[in-house]
């Protein structure tokens, strides 16, 4: 691969990222907290890893010429912290994000699409797309490492899911991700 593209008109890049001379918006009132989790994220877990506990990369979603979603194995999810008390709480990831709809936790799982690479043109250096913080995403971004096999917009007048902000807890409390690839199901052979 190459450099991205810009992605049409939107100011974006084709792996979603501000395109250099895009202006932004009045930004996301949590931008700087969220980029904190995306650093941490990849300081601990990287794609080697992922495969390293048996998951199988996918294909990352594309848009053109018509919509595929994400696929590969499934990851679960399940957070761990301690809470006030110091008694170890556990939750599903998908208990942290509420579907903007329904209002109720997320059901969809995450795959392990595998991201991709881009050659930088002025450094010579080959960068893995999810190093932008696009690990663990609930909109779908080509780069995305694990992503969830729906349609799921990143257009902010869109968005299918939001931080299901009263069961997350308070900042600055440390939390454990445990992943774990979910078994293939196995077809039996016919009689």
């Amino acid at each position: 691969m190459s450099t991205p593209s810009p992605n049409g008109c939107n100011g974006r890049t084709a792996s979603g990222q501000f395109a250099v001379g895009n202006a932004g918006g009045p930004g996301n009132p949590h931008g700087r907290r969220v980029e904190q989790l995306r650093a941490a994220l990849l300081d601990a877990v990287t794609d080697d890893d992922v495969r390293a506990i048996g998951a199988k990369p996918g294909r990352s979603v594309q848009f053109d010429p018509k919509y595929v979603p994400a696929s590969g194995t499934e990851i679960d999810i399940v957070i761990r912290w301690k809470n006030a008390q110091g008694k170890v709480q556990t939750a599903r990831a998908q208990d942290w994000v509420r579907n903007a709809k329904t209002g109720k936790a997320m059901v969809h799982p995450w795959v392990f699409a595998g991201s991709g690479f881009w050659d930088n043109e002025v450094t010579g250096q080959r960068v893995y797309e999810a190093e932008s913080g696009d690990f663990i995403c609930v909109s779908n971004f080509p780069s995305a490492m694990l992503d969830l096999p729906i349609k799921s917009s990143k257009d902010n007048a869109e968005l299918m899911f939001r931080a299901f902000t009263e069961r997350i807890p308070p900042l600055g409390t440390p939390v454990t991700l445990i992943l774990t690839p979910k078994a293939a199901k196995k077809t039996e052979p016919p009689k």
